[in-house]
């Protein structure tokens, strides 16, 4: 990376009111014109966003680009929740699981304005699946990799929900406990957006990557930048 990392001096004034100008994306516009960035993120989705806010508060330059809106895809579209991997325990990468339990409590604990945790229940079928008592040990087992940070799971032959279903289609459900964002994935997604501007960051949507290509003798990325919404383009350099 070129080292053009900035002071805290800097990376606080990026955060006033320049942000909230009467154009705001004019701003990160050009500056993208004129910046040479130390990292190049492409994807505005909440891995993206989250990778560009922490890159920006760490002092890289860091430059985001989209060719939808921010949060346009699985983003604005999942179901809100904060988990630590379960379904990874069926191929056996109990390493992934360990990690992201690590990752989901430390958001729940960290970030306890967007995040909380909640309780969510899987009901077996009677004409299929697994044993109840394997569902049981696997739920078990998930929270061990978590180091028993959650609830403890358990079993419930009755539960709140049950006149809302068959109870001769189920085999009663097994309570375990995730995390969950307080709002929409959108809005999780603009909350890393909206703590930078220049000379922190840009974060540009609706903007096409034409070309990227690396430019040996100056050892930079180029980015041939096309402004969706007008056509107009530019050259960032990362």
């Amino acid at each position: 990376m070129t080292q053009t990392r900035l002071d805290n001096a800097d990376i606080k004034a990026a955060s006033t009111s320049e942000s909230t100008a009467a154009n705001p994306r004019k701003l990160h516009w050009d500056y993208a014109d004129q910046a040479v960035f130390d990292v190049a993120v492409i994807g505005g989705g909440v891995n993206g966003a989250s990778l560009y806010h922490d890159l920006c508060r760490q002092g890289w330059r860091t430059l985001l680009i989209d060719r939808q809106d921010f949060a346009a895809g699985s983003s604005q579209a999942s179901g809100m929740m904060i988990w630590g991997g379960l379904l990874y325990l069926q191929v056996g990468d109990v390493l992934t699981v360990a990690r992201l339990s690590r990752a989901r409590d430390r958001m729940i604990d960290e970030l306890q304005d967007w995040t909380d945790a909640a309780s969510f229940r899987y009901i077996p079928s009677r004409k299929g699946g697994m044993p109840s008592p394997l569902i049981g040990a696997g739920l078990l087992f998930y929270w061990l990799l978590g180091a028993g940070r959650r609830h403890l799971p358990a079993y419930e032959r009755h539960f709140a929900e049950d006149a809302l279903i068959r109870r001769d289609r189920h085999r009663g459900a097994f309570r375990y406990e995730e995390g969950m964002l307080s709002s929409s994935d959108a809005r999780f997604t603009l909350h890393w957006l909206n703590h930078h501007a220049p000379p922190a960051g840009s974060a540009l949507n609706y903007c096409d990557a034409a070309a990227i290509n690396y430019n040996r003798q100056q050892q930079l990325w180029q980015l041939e930048l096309q402004d969706r919404l007008n056509g107009a383009s530019t050259t960032a350099r990362a």
